[in-house]
Protein backbone atom coordinates (compact mmCIF):
# COMPACT_ATOMS: atom_id res chain seq x y z
CA UNK A 1 0.00 0.00 0.00
CA UNK A 2 2.64 2.13 0.61
CA UNK A 3 4.30 1.83 -2.98
CA UNK A 4 1.34 2.94 -4.50
CA UNK A 5 1.11 6.07 -2.16
CA UNK A 6 4.46 7.15 -3.35
CA UNK A 7 3.76 6.50 -6.91
CA UNK A 8 0.05 8.54 -6.51
CA UNK A 9 1.99 11.12 -5.09
CA UNK A 10 5.03 11.60 -7.09
CA UNK A 11 2.63 11.38 -10.25
CA UNK A 12 0.93 14.32 -7.98
CA UNK A 13 3.79 16.57 -8.28
CA UNK A 14 4.48 15.78 -11.48
CA UNK A 15 1.32 16.63 -12.85
CA UNK A 16 1.83 19.58 -10.35
CA UNK A 17 4.67 20.63 -11.89
CA UNK A 18 3.76 20.45 -15.32
CA UNK A 19 0.39 22.56 -14.37
CA UNK A 20 2.50 25.23 -12.78
CA UNK A 21 5.37 25.45 -15.72
CA UNK A 22 1.85 25.39 -18.13
CA UNK A 23 0.55 28.59 -15.76
CA UNK A 24 3.65 30.66 -15.91
CA UNK A 25 4.38 30.04 -19.99
CA UNK A 26 0.39 31.06 -20.45
CA UNK A 27 0.99 34.18 -18.28
CA UNK A 28 4.20 35.02 -19.69
CA UNK A 29 2.71 34.81 -23.46
CA UNK A 30 -0.05 37.18 -22.36
CA UNK A 31 2.31 39.68 -20.98
CA UNK A 32 4.33 39.07 -24.16
CA UNK A 33 1.08 39.80 -26.31
CA UNK A 34 -0.30 42.73 -24.63
CA UNK A 35 4.00 44.53 -24.58
CA UNK A 36 4.49 47.76 -26.39
CA UNK A 37 8.05 49.21 -27.39
CA UNK A 38 8.08 51.48 -24.77
CA UNK A 39 7.72 48.99 -22.06
CA UNK A 40 9.91 47.02 -23.21
CA UNK A 41 12.58 49.57 -23.58
CA UNK A 42 11.54 50.12 -19.57
CA UNK A 43 11.68 46.96 -18.66
CA UNK A 44 15.19 46.53 -20.23
CA UNK A 45 16.12 49.92 -18.04
CA UNK A 46 14.45 48.18 -14.64
CA UNK A 47 16.49 44.97 -15.61
CA UNK A 48 19.69 46.40 -15.72
CA UNK A 49 20.89 43.85 -18.10
CA UNK A 50 23.31 44.73 -20.55
CA UNK A 51 21.71 44.59 -24.00
CA UNK A 52 22.52 44.57 -27.49
CA UNK A 53 20.57 47.60 -29.33
CA UNK A 54 20.45 47.28 -33.16
CA UNK A 55 19.51 50.51 -35.30
CA UNK A 56 19.15 51.13 -39.18
CA UNK A 57 22.24 50.29 -40.09
CA UNK A 58 22.64 46.89 -37.82
CA UNK A 59 25.34 47.06 -36.30
CA UNK A 60 25.41 46.12 -32.63
CA UNK A 61 25.40 48.67 -29.86
CA UNK A 62 25.83 46.47 -26.55
CA UNK A 63 24.70 48.51 -23.37
CA UNK A 64 22.87 49.09 -20.37
CA UNK A 65 19.83 51.18 -20.88
CA UNK A 66 19.71 54.10 -18.07
CA UNK A 67 16.69 56.18 -19.50
CA UNK A 68 14.33 56.58 -21.72
CA UNK A 69 13.01 60.07 -23.58
CA UNK A 70 10.57 61.44 -26.06
CA UNK A 71 13.10 59.98 -28.86
CA UNK A 72 15.90 59.38 -27.54
CA UNK A 73 17.40 56.00 -25.26
CA UNK A 74 19.79 57.26 -22.99
CA UNK A 75 22.74 54.63 -21.99
CA UNK A 76 25.60 53.61 -20.66
CA UNK A 77 28.26 51.52 -23.05
CA UNK A 78 31.04 48.48 -21.78
CA UNK A 79 33.75 50.62 -21.16
CA UNK A 80 31.25 53.53 -19.88
CA UNK A 81 30.81 55.67 -22.63
CA UNK A 82 27.60 57.56 -22.00
CA UNK A 83 25.25 56.69 -25.23
CA UNK A 84 22.34 58.03 -27.29
CA UNK A 85 20.13 55.83 -29.09
CA UNK A 86 17.89 57.93 -31.27
CA UNK A 87 14.24 56.45 -30.77
CA UNK A 88 13.26 56.52 -34.82
CA UNK A 89 16.61 54.57 -35.70
CA UNK A 90 16.70 51.82 -33.12
CA UNK A 91 14.94 48.44 -34.60
CA UNK A 92 16.03 46.03 -32.21
CA UNK A 93 16.94 44.94 -28.45
CA UNK A 94 18.09 40.90 -27.04
CA UNK A 95 19.61 40.11 -24.00
CA UNK A 96 21.64 37.50 -24.55
CA UNK A 97 21.35 34.66 -22.10
CA UNK A 98 18.03 36.72 -20.25
CA UNK A 99 14.62 35.31 -19.80
CA UNK A 100 11.51 37.31 -21.39
CA UNK A 101 11.32 40.58 -19.58
CA UNK A 102 8.07 41.39 -17.83
CA UNK A 103 6.91 44.12 -20.17
CA UNK A 104 3.43 45.25 -18.19
CA UNK A 105 3.42 48.98 -17.67
CA UNK A 106 0.51 50.56 -15.32
CA UNK A 107 1.38 54.01 -16.48
CA UNK A 108 3.40 55.12 -19.66
CA UNK A 109 7.01 56.86 -18.27
CA UNK A 110 7.52 60.50 -18.29
CA UNK A 111 9.30 60.79 -20.88
CA UNK A 112 10.69 64.61 -20.92
CA UNK A 113 13.91 64.35 -22.03
CA UNK A 114 15.06 64.89 -26.05
CA UNK A 115 17.82 64.02 -27.70
CA UNK A 116 18.22 67.37 -29.14
CA UNK A 117 18.52 68.55 -25.32
CA UNK A 118 20.98 66.04 -24.43
CA UNK A 119 23.33 67.03 -27.50
CA UNK A 120 22.90 70.87 -26.65
CA UNK A 121 23.82 70.09 -23.51
CA UNK A 122 27.03 67.96 -24.46
CA UNK A 123 28.11 70.91 -27.25
CA UNK A 124 28.38 73.36 -24.01
CA UNK A 125 30.60 70.98 -22.79
CA UNK A 126 32.89 70.85 -26.29
CA UNK A 127 32.59 67.26 -25.69
CA UNK A 128 34.32 64.39 -27.98
CA UNK A 129 32.07 62.50 -30.16
CA UNK A 130 31.01 59.82 -31.76
CA UNK A 131 27.97 60.21 -34.24
CA UNK A 132 26.14 57.56 -36.54
CA UNK A 133 24.23 58.69 -39.27
CA UNK A 134 23.26 55.50 -41.26
CA UNK A 135 26.29 53.79 -42.50
CA UNK A 136 29.13 56.68 -42.03
CA UNK A 137 29.86 57.66 -38.71
CA UNK A 138 31.79 61.55 -37.65
CA UNK A 139 33.75 61.89 -34.77
CA UNK A 140 34.99 65.17 -33.34
CA UNK A 141 33.85 67.55 -30.89
CA UNK A 142 30.35 68.58 -30.65
CA UNK A 143 30.25 72.23 -31.51
CA UNK A 144 26.16 73.41 -31.54
CA UNK A 145 23.16 72.15 -31.58
CA UNK A 146 19.65 73.77 -33.41
CA UNK A 147 16.30 73.05 -33.72
CA UNK A 148 17.45 70.25 -36.34
CA UNK A 149 21.09 70.29 -36.83
CA UNK A 150 23.99 69.16 -35.12
CA UNK A 151 27.29 70.13 -36.07
CA UNK A 152 31.25 68.91 -35.12
CA UNK A 153 34.39 69.80 -35.58
CA UNK A 154 36.08 66.42 -37.06
CA UNK A 155 39.62 65.58 -36.99
CA UNK A 156 40.30 66.74 -40.02
CA UNK A 157 39.39 70.47 -38.60
CA UNK A 158 36.23 70.36 -40.75
CA UNK A 159 32.91 71.66 -39.67
CA UNK A 160 30.49 68.65 -40.33
CA UNK A 161 26.59 69.74 -40.03
CA UNK A 162 24.37 66.78 -39.34
CA UNK A 163 20.19 66.80 -39.97
CA UNK A 164 19.33 65.71 -36.35
CA UNK A 165 16.58 63.14 -37.59
CA UNK A 166 19.46 61.04 -39.07
CA UNK A 167 21.99 60.55 -36.36
CA UNK A 168 21.06 57.21 -34.87
CA UNK A 169 23.68 56.95 -32.12
CA UNK A 170 26.44 59.02 -30.54
CA UNK A 171 28.49 57.89 -27.83
CA UNK A 172 30.71 60.43 -25.86
CA UNK A 173 33.25 58.56 -23.10
CA UNK A 174 33.94 61.83 -21.44
CA UNK A 175 31.16 62.74 -18.31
Amino acid sequence: MGHEFEEAAARWRTDDAIERRRAERLARDFDESAMEWIAVLVAAAESGAEVLARCDDDRPVRCRVEGIGVDVVVARGPRGEDLLLALSHLRSISIPGAPPLATGLDEPPEAALRLVEVLAEWAGERRRVTVRCGDHSHVGTLRAVGVDVVSLRSDTGDVVYLRAESVSVISSSES
